[in-house]
């Protein structure tokens, strides 16, 4: 037996000896959520009728579904800015947010959201005292606060010794999303909600943000809420998606499952990444190709092998 062999079969033999991993750790649940906006009001209308889904730490969740399917109102749940009505329930980080005496500003600490156009949370004059904000409010010093932000800075691409002082309303569009950003994150949540946050970004711009999402969550370990319309971003991001419709959720599975289902998506009114698309149609053909792929690269290794044979 190979020296290989041997340092093959004693990982496997200490894997065996530790046993199963444990299960994931459920940071956010919600139960049969429903929402009414204006409720007992003539105008009431409801905005959710029973959205259930789990975000477990460490993962990148997906949320789609076309306009008016619910995405934003269920993602204002995840902090407190929204609050559950009965029957429904949402418990997040072990905290039952029906409980009006959970402290909701510790909750968005933990839980960051970014809304679809980020930039009109910047207020500050100065993009350094805009990111200092929310660290300032948990009542850190002015020297910690200072390394949150240059920490935070840093992390979105935002040299801080170059962009501190920069006037917030002199950046370019990307520059202010990126600083919006990274004031959610200098308070250093568990979780970021992005909501569309990629939505009228140049190309270049997706790319980079996008570049900088996957990084925070495998490098950094940070637990991603991922909101988009554009299939090919949460296809090259996320673990797993919840489909939302009419306020429910319908639809949910990893995210090679989900977009393996074209006709179910169309249904609800969306698309499938291309390249899942072009599989599907050589599948149709009963060509030997797998529909559940999400990944160029795989994708284009099983089209040059029917070509070859």
């Amino acid at each position: 037996m190979s020296e290989t062999d041997l340092s093959i079969q004693d990982r496997v033999c200490s894997s065996a000896e530790r046993g199963p991993s444990p299960p994931p750790q459920t940071l956010i649940r919600l139960t049969n959520l429903e929402h009414t906006y204006l409720k007992g009001t003539p105008l009431q209308v409801p905005g959710l009728r029973g959205v259930s889904l789990s975000v477990d730490r460490g993962e990148a969740l997906g949320i789609i579904g076309r306009s008016g399917s619910g995405k934003s109102t269920t993602v204002q749940h995840f902090n407190g800015l929204l609050r559950p009505e009965k029957p429904g329930q949402v418990e997040i980080l072990g905290q039952d947010m029906a409980d009006r005496s959970v402290d909701v500003r510790l909750i968005r600490q933990k839980v960051g959201l970014v809304f679809q156009y980020p930039e009109a949370q910047l207020f500050e004059r100065l993009v350094g005292d805009d990111v200092a904000f929310g660290p300032l409010k948990m009542g850190l010093t002015l020297e910690e606060a200072r390394e949150r932000v240059r920490w935070a800075m840093d992390s979105v691409g935002l040299p801080f010794s170059e962009f501190k002082d920069r006037f917030t309303f002199s950046l370019s569009g990307g520059e202010m999303r990126k600083a919006a950003i990274a004031g959610v994150l200098a308070l250093k949540p568990e979780v970021l909600v992005l909501d569309e946050s990629t939505s009228g970004l140049d190309p270049r711009g997706r790319r980079e943000l996008l570049s900088l999402i996957r990084r925070w969550k495998e490098d950094d370990g940070l637990t991603i809420v991922f909101i988009s319309s554009n299939m090919e971003d949460l296809a090259a991001l996320v673990d797993r998606v919840c489909v939302l419709d009419g306020g429910r959720s319908v639809m949910e599975g990893t995210v090679r499952d989900v977009f393996s289902r074209p006709g179910e998506l169309q249904a609800f009114g969306l698309n499938v990444p291309q390249i899942t698309e072009i599989l599907v149609g050589l599948k149709d053909r009963e060509l030997d190709v797998d529909p559940r792929c999400t990944d160029v690269a795989e994708a284009e290794e099983q089209v040059w092998r029917i070509l070859s044979t």
